[in-house]
């Protein structure tokens, strides 16, 4: 567990681009009953693969929508959770998904859409990174890399994950 490993593995990834993609979803909460009501994929070198709310078929809780700024009114013409389905399954299917959280995003992807994908977790290997055993949000994670007002968005998140992985990397090469 080292800086120089969690820097071999975005290397990794990033060699292998193909194999990988980045993957964020937004949720009517955290429990074992919520489902994404927003999912977005981009591969790493930035293409979007799918960015789609998702009718969650439930209302989200203000307290969620206070998180993420999605309203129950913007469900009303967003796909349902079997056509998102389909996109998700085709998408990954010869991919590992790469997210901050993985395991939440694993958990969310499998409680909604019942599908089950293979992944590995940045938030960890940021935690390799630092040397540290404690959790390191997203927002604290890449503060030096965000615009003044992003939004807690899939979208935005996936983007903020390339550039994190990204950046140390060029750090390293200017260094190096």
């Amino acid at each position: 567990m080292s800086r120089e490993s969690a820097l071999q593995k975005r290397k990794r990834w990033l060699k292998n681009k193909q194999k990988y993609c980045l993957l964020d979803t937004e949720t009517t909460g955290l429990g074992n009953n919520d489902k994404v009501v927003e999912i977005a994929i981009i591969d790493l070198d930035g293409k979007i693969l799918l960015n789609t709310l998702v009718n969650p078929e439930r209302k989200i809780p203000l307290d969620a929508e206070r998180v993420h700024g999605i309203s129950n009114s913007m469900m009303k013409d967003a796909p349902s959770i079997e056509v998102v389905r389909e996109e998700i399954r085709e998408i990954l299917q010869d991919r590992i998904m790469l997210a901050y959280n993985a395991k939440f995003d694993a958990r969310m992807i499998r409680q909604t859409f019942n599908l089950n994908v293979k992944y590995e977790c940045l938030m960890y290997n940021v935690m390799e990174f630092y040397s540290t055993g404690r959790y390191i949000s997203l927002e604290k994670a890449t503060t030096h890399l965000r615009s003044e007002n992003q939004e807690h968005r899939a979208l935005g998140d996936c983007y903020l994950c390339l550039k994190l992985l990204k950046t140390s990397l060029e750090t390293e090469d200017e260094a190096g």
